[in-house]
């Protein structure tokens, strides 16, 4: 699966926590490095389930994730 994901070329952020309860850490980090134009955010945390985790940390990561790669505007306008 981590083979077709290369041909994936979309900014992508990939998020996890450090002592997830059902994936280790090297699920997120494979991910990472299969997606050609992703970024990795290791959040502290013990539960799966984001609703877990500091949001306030969560929502920074997703804030400079989308600030730092604007979204393309691809929509054509008419003449």
């Amino acid at each position: 699966v981590y083979g077709a994901l290369s041909g994936l070329r979309v900014p992508t952020l990939v998020s996890a926590v450090d002592q997830d309860d059902l994936f280790t850490i090297d699920s997120p980090v494979s991910l990472h490095r299969a997606l050609p134009e992703s970024r990795l955010a290791i959040l502290p945390g013990k539960r799966h389930a984001l609703q877990n985790v500091d949001l306030n940390v969560l929502a920074t990561m997703i804030l400079r994730h989308f600030a730092d790669r604007p979204l393309k505007n691809t929509r054509q306008t008419a003449p």
